[in-house]
């Protein structure tokens, strides 16, 4: 008898905390191209116990980075959220999460987004196949590596944001590897094509 009132206790107790924990209805990340930025939006609900919540952001899931704190709203339906980051680094990866903090200092954690920034979105290289001048335009500055066919390197150095040249024509036809470095570690590799003169 005592322990069956004993787990009837338990499980309402269970019952009431689980009510009242704060429920992500949707959390979303979209990078926008034209800034370079990315715009994050959340819905929540049942957010009585909750004080703040904290959006942060990281490039390899170990070191976080705050992006914004918000106090929570009032509504007595769901409530809508959003912010954007602005200083975003360049990476292949960004990585995102929501903290929430209650009123009594228990933090939770929201899933994490793994938001890809595609290639096109950082560097574009024209024009390729190319015969004399390749342009390569960066969103960042960084530092570029040229490797031909047999692994050797014919070209390497800093490049800035905006458009580089380079001036291929005494290279000889056919395959490199260009391979771009930007501040924060992140790397692409990708084919250029020198037509055969």
């Amino acid at each position: 008898m005592h322990s069956k009132f004993t787990f009837q206790i338990l499980f309402f107790a269970l019952c009431c905390y689980t009510s009242l924990d704060a429920q992500v209805q949707d959390f979303q990340a979209e990078y926008i191209s034209g800034n370079q930025s990315v715009k994050l939006n959340w819905i929540m609900e049942q957010e009585e116990d909750v004080e703040k919540y904290i959006v942060e952001r990281s490039i390899d899931l170990e070191n976080w980075t705050i992006i914004t704190e918000t106090e929570k709203r009032n509504s007595p339906q769901n409530s809508t959220y959003w912010c954007q980051d602005v200083a975003v680094p360049v990476a292949e990866h960004l990585y995102y999460r929501l903290k929430m903090v209650n009123l009594d200092g228990q933090k939770n954690f929201s899933n994490v987004i793994n938001l890809k920034i595609e290639l096109g979105e950082v560097v574009d290289f024209y024009p390729n196949p190319v015969s004399d001048v390749l342009h390569v335009e960066m969103n960042t500055k960084g530092y570029i590596e040229i490797i031909n066919m047999h692994g050797v390197l014919v070209h390497s150095g800093p490049v800035v944001e905006g458009v580089n040249t380079f001036d291929v024509r005494d290279w000889l036809g056919g395959m490199y590897i260009l391979k771009l470095f930007v501040e924060n570690k992140a790397s692409w590799d990708f084919r250029i094509s020198k037509i055969k003169d």
